[in-house]
């Protein structure tokens, strides 16, 4: 009998395939990102509980493929599904973009934990928080460190960036700190816009790609719901 594998997971992405399944993205805490094909999901939805959405995190239980092929996701028990973030629809689009950007950095079957914590993390974050761009700040700032493109801010001149000094010690204590810590942070206007842009410019230059969920963003900006 083949064994199942069963993991702490948080969906990143589903995607259709054909008319009654689902190739789902999820990020584990020992296997990293991969996908696995959640066969009759769109079909009978008793059988996920709805626990397929992005950004849900629960125990997953694979079916290792034999060939090539995708791994089956045969259940998604959910721990937590956000709840909050999934009725705010600025919350929900910054929830979207974290995981956008795990799925374009990471590669897949190759262990991080690390990005999982980080996600994890986030995501309770902006659950509670009434500041949803400066922990997403937060989130992107980390995760160039993890996926070994963090710059050494100690050494990086602010004028040469066209930033204040303030932006450049702000984005090295965010780098530094523990997660336990770094939610005491508080960015001046000037800063935390500083910081945006640069830190969005950086994934860009690197990914080679801007994140679909940034137009997004500019779409809700545009229609007055940003502020």
């Amino acid at each position: 009998m083949e064994n199942l594998i069963k993991s702490e997971a948080i969906v990143l992405r589903g995607q259709d395939l054909g008319e009654s399944h689902l190739i789902v993205t999820l990020l584990t805490v020992d296997q990293g990102k991969f996908k696995a094909v959640a066969r009759g999901a769109k079909r009978s939805k008793k059988r996920f509980q709805n626990a397929l959405e992005p950004f849900t995190h629960g125990q997953a239980i694979v079916r290792p493929s034999r060939t090539d092929s995708m791994a089956g996701l045969e259940a998604m028990a959910p721990k937590e599904t956000f709840s909050q973030i999934r009725r705010d629809i600025l919350k929900f689009t910054l929830a979207s973009l974290a995981c956008e950007l795990l799925d374009l950095w990471l590669r897949e079957n190759s262990p991080e934990a690390r990005a999982f914590t980080l996600l994890l993390w986030f995501l309770h974050s902006l659950e509670q928080t009434k500041e949803p761009f400066l922990f997403t700040l937060l989130f992107k700032t980390r995760l160039l460190s993890i996926v070994g493109y963090g710059p050494d801010w100690g050494r990086i001149e602010a004028t040469k960036l066209r930033v204040s000094q303030g932006t450049i010690k702000s984005l090295a204590f965010i780098q530094e700190t523990p997660l336990d810590r770094i939610d005491r942070l508080r960015l001046s206007k000037r800063y935390m816009r500083e910081a945006w842009t640069l830190i969005k410019s950086l994934h860009i230059k690197y990914l080679e790609k801007e994140p679909r969920s940034y137009n997004v963003l500019r779409q809700m900006a545009q229609g007055g719901i940003v502020v």
